[in-house]
């Protein structure tokens, strides 16, 4: 990743905010204005987070469809499809968390 649109805020959301989504969050702060947030636990998810962010992330299809129960007006929900097989700043979950986030949302990457 080199290049970005860095005027969008994106958010980031797994199930306890320990590992994908906090990993995710410091993945891309670097680059956007980034926050995470846990369903069941951690950092958890608000309204006003969700009003917050121009782009959500959610690591799994399950959390999109809480995500939506709780919060039904949420919009530009992106799942990234990544499991919760991994570790907190492992590499290959870096790795994972870039190309699924690029796959979902090119412009948010300056070509």
């Amino acid at each position: 990743m080199t290049d970005f649109n860095d005027n969008s805020h994106l958010l980031f959301i797994c199930s306890y905010n320990k590992i994908r989504s906090r990993t995710a969050e410091l993945v891309f702060r670097r680059h956007f204005p980034t926050k995470s947030a846990g369903l069941y636990g951690g950092n958890p998810v608000t309204q006003e987070l969700l009003n917050w962010a121009h782009y959500t992330f959610v690591m799994e299809y399950g959390h999109k469809e809480e995500l939506l129960k709780r919060f039904p007006a949420t919009k530009n929900i992106y799942c990234l499809g990544i499991g919760e097989d991994c570790r907190f700043k492992d590499p290959k979950l870096i790795a994972d968390l870039e190309r699924t986030v690029r796959e979902s949302v090119p412009d948010l990457f300056k070509e």
